[in-house]
């Protein structure tokens, strides 16, 4: 996704900015190596393995930039940009979050976890109610088999009367001209073998099952993908730990070897 693609490319661009730096160190290495050979204070064989490990450090630091040109065009593409805008690959402005301390990440529970990320996940929801509407067509189907029956009553009351005078608009109320009426009726349905009701059934029951096993697959996914990433999270700060015990002590061994 779009946040997945723009932190990949931070990542890219702290990659390169670490290559250069190491293409720069790996020249100057090259330059120390010279001096100390021109003051016989080195094998002239030296310089050949320094030279090297300076091209192989260019080859790294290209390699980085292409990952970061490669890295920027899919964060385009997951930003839906115009396609003459693709070209030109958008640029981050952000730099990557600290690493949290190990206690903080020894605090976190996977099951408290997976139960908000199951509470706040968009497809996880739609599924559920996707289920909800199922199972409401299930029952009105269910009750598509059973016998219908329906009363229906109507009433009125009317009276008669014949005239010419204005008189005779009233007279109905004087003369106490009645005609009461009342209809009722019964309805009922009952089909022999109501195949239409049966086949109805079945489709509803088959589209229910069917959306219970989305639902149940869609939280069996989430499930997994946030205890890989939460064991992804603490493998990547253990190793980031020690990427960096690493870089200090070449850092010193370095400086060892230029006080030399």
């Amino acid at each position: 996704n779009t946040v997945a693609s723009y932190w990949n490319c931070v990542a890219a661009e702290q990659n390169v900015g670490l290559y250069r730096e190491a293409e720069v160190s790996a020249k100057t290495l090259v330059d120390a190596t010279d001096v100390l050979i021109k003051a016989d204070e080195a094998a002239p064989g030296e310089l050949k393995t320094a030279a090297a490990n300076l091209a192989n450090a260019t080859a790294s630091r290209i390699s980085a930039e292409q990952a970061l040109y490669e890295g920027r065009q899919k964060l385009a593409l997951t930003m839906a940009m115009d396609a003459y805008k693709i070209m030109v690959a958008p640029q981050t402005v952000d730099a990557l979050p600290a690493s949290a301390p190990a206690s903080e990440l020894e605090a976190l529970n996977l099951a408290n976890l997976c139960r908000r990320a199951l509470q706040r996940r968009a497809d996880l929801l739609a599924a559920q109610k996707t289920q909800e509407g199922s199972r409401v067509l299930l029952a009105y189907a269910r009750n598509g088999l059973l016998p219908k029956m329906d009363f229906s009553f109507t009433g009125g009351y009317s009276g008669l009367d014949y005239g010419s005078t204005s008189k005779q608009y009233t007279s109905v109320i004087s003369k106490n001209l009645t005609g009461l009426n009342l209809l009722g009726q019964v309805t009922m349905e009952w089909p022999i073998e109501n195949n239409l009701a049966r086949g109805n059934l079945l489709q509803q029951e088959a589209a229910h099952a069917q959306n219970l096993v989305r639902t149940t697959g869609a939280a069996r996914n989430i499930i997994s993908q946030v205890a890989t990433a939460f064991h992804d999270l603490r493998y990547s700060a253990a190793q980031s730990a020690k990427f960096d015990e690493a870089g200090r002590n070449y850092r010193q061994a370095l400086d060892n070897e230029r006080e030399k």
